[in-house]
């Protein structure tokens, strides 16, 4: 019997199947996906002897997203759903960061 996660990473599979142009997945429309699937096709290419690194930046970009989902589910078990506020903080953060730093007209 196929368990339901197994069925949904198939479907996500097929559907970065669908979009793929040129040995390559064009459109990223599952951004988890994509970016693992990407690293992978990189890093097949220099195992086929093709001088790439840039699997390495897909490999860094899906890194990144899956130890922010770590640390937002760690945050959630601690916090429940205060844990929000830490990404809306967060944001707020960033967007003073870029408001500060854009020239004034």
């Amino acid at each position: 019997m196929v368990r339901g996660g197994s069925l949904i990473a198939a479907a996500m599979g097929a559907v970065n199947a669908t979009f793929t142009r040129g040995g390559e997945v064009s459109v990223g429309l599952t951004y988890m996906t994509g970016a693992l699937v990407k690293a992978a096709q990189h890093f097949a290419a220099l195992l086929q002897g093709r001088p790439n690194t840039v699997w390495l930046r897909y490999a860094a970009l899906w890194s990144s997203i899956a130890a922010g989902s770590a640390a937002g589910a760690v945050c959630y078990l601690a916090w429940d759903l205060w844990a929000v506020w830490i990404a809306v903080l967060g944001l707020l953060a960033c967007a003073a960061a870029v408001g500060l730093r854009r020239p004034q007209n």
